[in-house]
């Protein structure tokens, strides 16, 4: 069914009265299911380019919508130590409903958005490396604190040409600096394996070559 412009206004209407009640001036847009654009208004005292990020961030969110139901799994890219980090994986797992974080270190810095990465049993793809070049340091405690919680955190490259490390290079900087455990090795690829966007057939033989060589490797 096509949103009528009324409605649209109806929308506005309940976002303004709310964003005057927080007494934070903002903006926002109403996008059809196509992401094209049918109201948009700017609060007095909201930010002049707050109206191109509304329709943005509208925009997206149909996009992401339209391709969850066309089958498609979605990933967001949430990088780490950025502005406004923690929100930006709030909106991927409240508003866009991702399947997986690509980085999402930041997720740490919030109990309740941890608790609820850990209840949706969601991915992150944390490239140590590449988090030197961002931030100065691996994050490799924050990862070895995410194994500690149950969280399906995974190791990777990010951009191995660029980095000049692949994903051995990224395993190795990870367990010197964190002290992990050779159990917690295989735990970061068993979580790899599992938050793959694979075959279950072939995910179940790739868990089971990792169980066949941590039983070989105790013997």
């Amino acid at each position: 069914m096509a949103l009528s412009i009324e409605t649209a206004e109806l929308i506005l209407d309940g976002a303004r009265a709310k964003a005057s009640e927080m007494k934070v001036p903002m903006s926002f847009a109403v996008v059809d299911a196509g992401g094209y654009l049918i109201a948009l208004v700017r609060m007095d005292g909201a930010g002049l380019l707050t109206p191109s990020i509304a329709h943005s961030k509208a925009y997206t969110a149909a996009v992401f919508r339209r391709a969850r139901a066309e089958g498609y799994q979605i990933t967001m890219h949430c990088d780490v130590d950025q502005e406004n980090s923690v929100e930006h994986i709030r909106q991927g797992l409240e508003v866009i409903g991702v399947d997986r974080i690509d980085h999402g270190v930041n997720i740490l810095e919030s109990d309740e958005l941890t608790a609820e990465l850990r209840r949706r049993g969601l991915g992150l793809t944390v490239c140590p490396i590449s988090n030197r070049w961002v931030t100065g340091e691996l994050k490799a405690g924050q990862i070895k604190r995410m194994l500690d919680l149950g969280l399906r955190v995974t190791v990777n490259s990010d951009d191995p040409a660029y980095f000049a490390a692949y994903v051995t290079d990224n395993l190795i900087a990870a367990q010197q600096a964190a002290g992990l455990e050779p159990a917690e090795l295989l735990q970061l690829e068993r979580n790899a394996i599992e938050i793959a966007w694979l075959p279950a057939g072939v995910r179940d033989q790739l868990l089971a070559e990792i169980d066949r060589y941590e039983a070989s490797a105790a013997s």
